[in-house]
């Protein structure tokens, strides 16, 4: 096996917040520095990121001469990027009520979560579907068993709450449980977990979002879930959850060179 980057990583982030967070200057500045919630900022960069797009259109049309018709569709443009942020805003409202750590994670935390990001998503898919990467979501008739695997996985864990909330972000991701908002729903989970154990929330800016897809691709590909329970390849985990565990350090580096 390669020498893995990501263990290293962890016990350095776990060196300090098991000193600093003993303080309650930490778990203040924590909360001030935007580190424990979301901010305006971070619910469009999570809505972008999936609709790389509509950025492209919203420019090309301010590039573009000004008539009735160019203004029409920026503003048509607007409210969809502003109804999709209030979506993953009430999303992440909702979800930060439920104590993961209390009652675990579960279906109906998943369903109402998905549902939340986007209004269609009423059930678990039951088609095939396709990310435009080279890696392929496994099949709907298996969407429901393969969380509870996860589920069980999840509740049980024994490694760190760090590690957990990464390793939700691949196999949700990757399990591909809905039709649309999928990767929004796994960085959701993620960072509940990290917030819900005093850790700093990753946020990844959107224009970070081809280097952050081309990990997650790679993350992805190390999934196995042709067992009952998968025990997947942590070597193609570790590009991604450097890079994640790399945004969670400066936070953490940011929170406590203060105190």
């Amino acid at each position: 096996m390669a020498s893995l980057d990501f263990p290293k990583l962890e016990k350095e982030i776990y060196q300090k917040f098991k000193i600093y967070s003993k303080t309650p200057e930490y778990h203040l500045k924590r909360k001030k520095s935007g580190s424990s919630n979301m901010t305006s900022k971070k619910y469009t960069d999570e809505w972008m990121i999936e609709h790389p797009n509509m950025q492209k259109l919203l420019i090309s049309i301010k590039n573009s001469k000004k008539s009735k018709t160019n203004k029409k569709k920026e503003i048509t443009l607007k409210k969809e990027i502003k109804e999709g942020k209030e979506r993953i805003k009430t999303a992440w409202r909702n979800l930060k009520e439920v104590n993961l750590n209390k009652i675990g994670l579960n279906h109906t935390i998943l369903l109402n979560l998905g549902k939340d990001i986007d209004e269609y998503n009423e059930s678990y898919r039951r088609q095939r579907v396709s990310l435009g990467m080279h890696y392929t979501p496994p099949n709907p008739l298996k969407v429901y068993q393969l969380l509870n695997n996860f589920f069980e996985e999840y509740n049980n864990f024994k490694g760190s709450k760090l590690e957990l909330g990464l390793l939700s972000h691949v196999v949700i991701g990757g399990i591909q449980p809905f039709y649309d908002g999928n990767k929004r729903c796994a960085r959701m989970i993620q960072n509940k977990t990290l917030a819900e154990n005093h850790l700093p929330i990753v946020s990844i800016p959107y224009g970070e979002r081809k280097i952050y897809i081309s990990l997650l691709e790679e993350a992805m590909k190390g999934l196995n879930f042709y067992n009952e329970m998968p025990e997947h390849n942590k070597e193609n985990f570790d590009k991604l959850f450097t890079y994640l565990g790399g945004k969670i350090n400066t936070s953490l580096d940011n929170i406590i060179k203060n105190i």
